[in-house]
């Protein structure tokens, strides 16, 4: 996935680097323009029709050199951007997904780790994943029914919720990735995962850029990484009657598994 610098770079610039990405065997199959311009709070925030504009010249540049790319778009809208898809798409861009950020805490701003507690909340009803996928406006007008949604970035965020770090690199982080996957897994218009981050902090690092050691997060990525690689199928696998764990007022399972296959190989994810 090549992400473009649409807010401080140029057409011209951009599609050079395109060019050059091509030349040297990167192949242009998967692009999104910029990152996050939706928020409001952040410097990257650009205003909705500046940004809605922009994606339509850039959009129809990229697809006239690169017919078979497909192309994302930033996507969501926060409290503070109600409206973020309509400016979108009422320039009719010549997209194919919205890009879905989404982090979220583990209930611990009282500086217990408490695993059970914090696992509950990619499946809470409030404010959990599937809540805020669909306080996010992907399933409602104007997104045509038809577009992709791309989750390009996801990870457990203690600190973005206002607590300490406390479960991030733990084995309560592994799984915490874990279910998030699967929860983003079983939305039929999710298309892409990309985990937030390969490195920098271990709030969300795969790999401990000071010792290059595989994080809890990284393990997580790994083995879903060796289980999906090639295939082009994903089927969840149900285990009725399995006990539930209960805990901070969220019901979840205890066990969530995946098959993927391509033709008649095929490996589990659980």
């Amino acid at each position: 996935l090549l992400v473009l610098n649409v807010q401080h770079s140029t057409l011209a610039y951009q599609l050079d680097g395109l060019a050059h990405a091509a030349a040297i065997g990167v192949p242009v199959t998967l692009v999104e323009l910029g990152n996050e311009h939706n928020l409001s709070i952040s410097s990257q925030f650009m205003p909705p029709g500046v940004y809605a504009a922009r994606v339509r010249t850039w959009a129809d540049s990229i697809r006239a050199r690169y017919p078979a790319a497909k192309i994302g778009v930033v996507g969501g809208e926060p409290p503070a951007q109600q409206g973020w898809h309509d400016s979108i798409f009422a320039q009719s861009p010549a997209i194919d997904a919205l890009a879905f950020h989404v982090y979220l805490g583990a209930g611990n701003a009282d500086g217990v780790l408490n695993a059970q507690r914090a696992l509950g909340y990619p499946a809470g009803p409030d404010g959990g994943l599937l809540d805020r996928y669909s306080d996010s406006g992907f399933e409602t007008a104007p997104v045509p029914n038809d577009l992709e949604i791309w989750a390009t970035e996801y990870n457990l965020g203690e600190v973005l919720a206002g607590a300490s770090k406390q479960h991030a690199d733990t084995w309560t982080h592994a799984l915490y990735f874990s279910a998030m996957s699967h929860f983003l897994m079983t939305l039929p218009r999710v298309t892409m995962l990309v985990n937030h981050n390969l490195t920098n902090t271990l709030d969300f690092a795969a790999i401990d850029p000071q010792t290059r050691r595989i994080t809890a997060n990284g393990v997580a990525m790994l083995l879903l990484g060796q289980a999906s690689r090639g295939r082009n199928r994903a089927t969840e696998i149900t285990f009725p009657g399995q006990p539930m764990v209960s805990a901070g007022g969220t019901t979840y399972p205890s066990l969530f598994a995946w098959k993927f296959a391509t033709g008649a190989q095929a490996a589990v994810w659980w």
